[in-house]
């Protein structure tokens, strides 16, 4: 994808190549209007979810909210090798 210049126009095009190169979701509708237009994806799960191409790029919602919330949550886990270390680290 060529280097896009800040405040120029996406095209469908763009839009299809970017949500290819940067998500495992599908775009399902056939048109694009403004980065702010609702639009509907197919997450990786089956799911779909609408989300504006705005919060897509810019916020990273990416999946269906069911996968956002396993991500964050997987993000978030504390491993034992962790606590044993902040253990052994107050002791």
């Amino acid at each position: 994808m060529s280097e896009r210049k800040k405040g120029s126009k996406w095209t469908y095009d763009e839009v299809v190549e970017y949500v290819n190169a940067n998500s495992s979701s599908t775009l399902l509708d056939g048109e694009f209007f403004k980065k702010i237009t609702p639009m509907r994806f197919l997450c990786s799960c089956g799911e779909i979810f609408i989300v504006d191409f705005h919060r897509f790029c810019s916020e990273n919602k990416r999946q269906c909210n069911k996968c956002g919330r396993k991500k964050t949550g997987e993000q978030c886990k504390l491993t034992n090798k962790h606590i044993d270390d902040f253990l052994k680290e107050k002791n």
